[in-house]
């Protein structure tokens, strides 16, 4: 809780900051250096010099939350799941309580380190976590941090046969929601990139427009994954239920770029072919692919606004994911870096 505006005493003070040795007025006087910045107690009140009763009215202790930098990328993340292992108290004199729930009112500064992704089981990738009320909660993502939706999978590729259609593409998911209100700000030299559509899977073919039922078919080519970390799946190759050639499967996503699609199974000599898988979304997409040869079709590109390709004749490509949700929130976005779709807010549920 906030000291007191008006008439205040030292046991006000102390029940907010905590008590220093010797119950000196003057040690409230900090300046303590956390991930390369120097933190007062709070904004106002002085960390050199003459410091008064005064000084130390309607303030609220800072809490810095510490993402870390080592242990490699974290994957459904949940800020509140920080406390208090990675969280300090400025000044030192404060001893956190057992839980959070009953440490409302203060000040929290939550600053992200590292690269995050989703897990298969959830559609946001970092949330924020329901936190005490009363409590100021600063989300940062720091220089060279990256928050990323996971990629959507790669359509499958149909099996061959006239006028079977391939798979969907998968719908790209969130990276970062709100259900408690925030300010955020996006460094720069940061990112927050939603994971990327996956590109659909490729039709199914016969080698002629009418065709019997010994004549070899094709199977379409699988779409590539989405962009994203980790990056969508790739989609299954078509097989062939007659003598022909299935299509081969697309490639996986990652954080660098979508994924490939799968060529289709074709016999050129014949003029017949199934439809090639298209790519997967991306800042780097995944690129449609044909088989060279008479009566080929490609799947479509990836692209950054469309997402995931379309197959050839086949499945249309996922969409992309959001950047920012709020739900029952309000977010507050100071973006210095980049966040792609948008950095603003999106109001939806979300797990």
């Amino acid at each position: 809780m906030t000291t007191p505006t008006g008439a205040i005493k030292f046991s006000d003070i102390t029940t907010e900051f905590g008590t220093p040795s010797g119950n000196n007025l003057g040690a409230f006087r900090v300046n303590q250096t956390i991930i390369g910045q120097s933190w007062p107690l709070d904004t106002g009140v002085p960390t050199s010099g003459p410091i008064s009763f005064s000084q130390l009215k309607g303030k609220t202790l800072n809490v810095i939350i510490d993402s870390g930098t080592t242990g490699g990328d974290e994957y459904d993340v949940t800020l509140t799941n920080y406390f208090p292992s990675k969280a300090t108290a400025v000044g030192g004199f404060y001893t956190f309580p057992g839980t959070l729930s009953s440490l409302g009112g203060k000040k929290y500064y939550v600053y992200l380190r590292k690269d995050y992704g989703g897990s298969a089981s959830v559609t946001t990738s970092v949330k924020s976590g329901a936190w005490p009320s009363g409590s100021t909660l600063n989300v940062v993502v720091s220089d060279s941090a990256t928050i990323w939706g996971r990629g959507g999978n790669g359509g499958g590729g149909a099996n061959g046969g006239a006028g079977t259609y391939g798979g969907g593409g998968g719908t790209g998911l969130n990276s970062i929601g709100f259900s408690y209100s925030a300010n955020l700000t996006i460094s720069s030299g940061s990112r927050i990139i939603a994971g990327f559509g996956g590109g659909g899977g490729g039709g199914g073919g016969y080698s002629n427009p009418d065709p019997g039922p010994y004549d070899p078919s094709f199977g379409g080519g699988g779409g590539g994954g989405g962009q994203g970390n980790p990056g969508g799946g790739a989609g299954s190759a078509g097989i062939v239920g007659n003598p022909g050639n299935p299509g081969n499967a697309g490639t996986v996503g990652s954080k660098t770029s979508g994924g490939n699609g799968g060529s289709q199974g074709c016999f050129p000599q014949i003029n017949g072919s199934g439809g090639g898988g298209g790519g997967g979304g991306g800042i780097t997409f995944g690129y449609g692919v044909g088989c060279q040869g008479g009566g080929w079709v490609s799947g479509d590109n990836g692209s950054i606004s469309g997402g995931g390709g379309g197959g050839g004749t086949g499945g249309g490509g996922g969409g992309n994911g959001a950047a920012i949700l709020q739900n029952g929130a309000t977010v507050t976005v100071s973006n210095g870096g980049y966040c792609y779709p948008s950095a603003t807010p999106v109001t939806a549920a979300f797990t």
